[in-house]
């Protein structure tokens, strides 16, 4: 039992907690287009139900698989991984402290907070290729 709980801690969701800390640490520095009582604003309330439980469901999946890098392609994994919180981290950074350059004012650039997060994913499913059963 306590080897199961203790599988779990070492599961890929570890790999979130990078990105959750930036996120905690870093939201109250976005521009106002990014504020919660702006952004969810003109959204139907069913879509933003839709998004709060898919969100839930991709965030709770990195739970069930394995946190090994002992393979190539799980290597490659991490390389991705570790690419994509960069590209993450600076698209926030960019919003951040240029949030009037013609970058982040462009639909690319006000989105690439959101669109980068499939790289680190893709970084994680490869990395984490076999769950607990």
């Amino acid at each position: 039992m306590l080897i199961d709980k203790i599988n779990y801690l070492i599961s890929c969701f570890i790999l979130l907690i990078p990105i959750f800390l930036w996120n905690v640490i870093f939201t109250s520095k976005l521009p106002e287009p990014y504020r919660m009582n702006n952004f969810w604003n003109n959204i139907p309330y069913f879509i933003r139900i839709s998004e709060n439980i898919l969100r839930a469901i991709v965030f709770f999946l990195p739970l069930l698989l394995k946190l090994e890098i002992n393979e190539p392609q799980q290597k490659i994994g991490f390389l991705i991984y570790m690419a994509g919180i960069g590209v993450y981290f600076m698209s926030w950074l960019m919003q951040i402290y240029f949030p009037d350059s013609s970058w982040s004012q462009s639909v690319f650039g006000f989105m690439a907070p959101a669109y980068t997060t499939i790289i680190w994913f893709v970084g994680i499913g490869l990395i984490g290729k076999s769950p607990f059963y």
